[in-house]
């Protein structure tokens, strides 16, 4: 099973600095590429994080294992 964390680039750059990521860091320069790549994944569950913080997507993650399964 896929399991796709989806947010935007904006938010994946300020989720990166606040880990203490540089600007000019690998995964800063990384970004465009997966954002591009992840469009490529098939019959993944994808989960928009854009607004839930860890302790919501390990919820989320642990209630769908629970519950049956990925779908």
């Amino acid at each position: 099973h896929i399991i796709l964390l989806e947010a935007t680039k904006e938010t994946i750059h300020r989720r990166l600095l606040e880990r203490g990521d540089a600007p000019q860091s690998w995964a800063f320069d990384q970004t465009d590429k997966c954002l591009e790549d992840f469009k490529l994944i098939k019959n993944a569950w994808v989960i928009d994080t854009e607004t839930m913080t860890i302790e919501d997507i390990y919820k989320r993650i642990k209630e769908k294992l629970m519950i049956g399964g990925l779908s």
